[in-house]
């Protein structure tokens, strides 16, 4: 017969205390980034200035690298019997296309209106859509926004858990 203390895995405060110090370390040195100092994005004559995202772009942003990320698996997949992260980031890097930053950019550049995002991104046209401004849009918005940071990263850590509990029930 097994106790009800058992059942449960013996808790390491000094290691929880440890690893909570280290998340907080990493928001002071996000929060503390240059990139901060100038919350500005210039794009196409128009200047966007990048505040914390809001849950629906927040959303946005997410869905554009679910999307980017689900194509770069597949492309690593059929190149590669058992893609390993790296594989699928490079994935990513070939499948990337126009179309993903006009949905890109529409969700870092913080348009409301998603169609007028894409709208906006399109009318650039191949002279004018940039990706340096585009990346430095995302890294704005990531670096204000605790909820993307998280989600982003708890779902990166229960991808893993996923996983094994998919292999248990296959």
């Amino acid at each position: 017969m097994t106790t009800d203390n058992e059942n449960f895995e013996e808790i390491d405060v000094e290691v929880d205390v440890a690893a909570e110090a280290e998340v907080i370390r990493e928001a002071k040195v996000i929060k503390a980034s240059p990139l901060l100092d100038n919350p500005v994005v210039e794009l196409g004559g128009r200047t966007f200035e990048i505040d914390e995202p809001n849950i629906g772009i927040t959303l946005r942003i997410i869905n554009v690298i679910g999307r980017i990320g689900v194509r770069g698996e597949k492309i690593a997949s059929r190149l590669v019997q058992n893609p390993s992260s790296r594989a699928a980031v490079f994935g990513i890097l070939a499948g990337l296309n126009v179309v993903d930053l006009y949905d890109f950019g529409s969700a870092v550049l913080q348009f409301e209106d998603e169609k007028e995002g894409r709208r906006f991104m399109k009318d650039l046209g191949p002279k004018g859509l940039k990706l340096a401004p585009l990346v430095k849009a995302f890294f704005l918005n990531y670096a204000q926004s605790d909820d993307l940071r998280e989600a982003l990263a708890n779902f990166t850590m229960g991808q893993d858990l996923l996983e094994v509990t998919l292999r248990e029930i296959v």
